[in-house]
Formats: C-alpha cells, sequence, structure tokens
C-alpha cells in the first residue's frame, strides 16, 4: 500500500510581546513546504485543543476519504506527536 504522508508540526513562537507567548499550528509537506498555518493563539492552549479549534479535522477528513477509489490507492494520513488522539486523519506514534 502507497502511503503519502504529511507532517503536523507545532510552531511555538515564543514571541515576547507584552509577556506573552504565541503558538501557531503547521501542517508541513515532506519536502518543508507549510501548507496550513492557523493561530497565532495564547500559548497557555494545550496543542491538541489548538487542533481541535482550528477544525483541521472536519476540512481534511473529506479530502483524505479514498474509500471510493479501488483498492490499494493512495491513503493520506497527518503524523502527530503524543498530544493527539489516533483518528482517521491523524496518526500518532506509539506509546511505550
Amino acid at each position: 500500500m502507497k502511503v503519502k504522508s504529511y507532517w503536523l508540526i507545532h510552531k511555538h513562537l515564543k514571541t515576547l510581546i507584552r509577556g506573552h507567548g504565541f503558538k501557531f499550528q503547521a501542517i508541513v509537506t515532506p519536502d518543508g513546504i507549510i501548507s496550513s498555518l492557523y493561530g497565532p493563539v495564547t500559548g497557555n492552549r494545550h496543542d491538541a485543543q489548538i487542533y481541535i479549534q482550528s477544525m483541521m479535522e472536519e476540512r481534511l477528513r473529506p479530502l483524505f476519504d479514498l474509500r471510493h477509489q479501488r483498492v490499494g490507492g493512495c491513503h493520506y494520513h497527518i503524523y502527530g506527536d503524543v498530544a493527539y488522539a489516533n483518528s482517521p486523519v491523524v496518526q500518532r506514534p506509539f506509546s511505550r
């Protein structure tokens, strides 16, 4: 099965504007191109909460649903870190 992957990367920009940090959530392709950027949000938000707030899952689910295509076609996933839950769109590393 051929798998095309996109990386879900959090860019924690510790911008010192009045002492507050900001976070951005980005989807970066394997060749380093930022395909989606969400933010800024306040630095005290959890990564998974930012992902839910961005509604990224709802936007990507129709694009990644390839059940209508032939068996053995490309399957798309976003790889996230352990802060995210596994879903049909997001895959995360196994816990030890």
